[in-house]
């Protein structure tokens, strides 16, 4: 399954979460199976991010986008810089 169709499925499910605290938050609390973050994600959220997942042994992807465009993939008129998929 490509990137887009994991985001396109998570979005018709409802499993989405945006914005890197609400993904960190899941993270550490076991909640998170998926996380995806734009090309242009500041390093500092990038790593930190990397670090937690990697503890956690959830899968961390590169959007090949921005965060203007990973937004607009998900139907928000605003930059996203982090998105997680929740565990179903």
């Amino acid at each position: 399954m490509s990137l887009e169709e994991k985001i396109k499925k998570a979005l018709e499910t409802k499993t989405l979460v945006i914005g890197s605290r609400s993904v960190l938050k899941g993270i550490k609390n076991g909640k998170i199976e998926y996380v995806i973050y734009a090309k242009n994600c500041p390093d500092k959220i990038k790593n930190d991010l990397i670090r937690n997942a990697k503890l956690s042994n959830i899968q961390v992807e590169e959007f090949q986008g921005t965060g203007k465009q990973l937004g607009i993939f998900v139907a928000k008129p605003f930059a996203i810089a982090v998105l997680g998929i929740k565990k179903m």
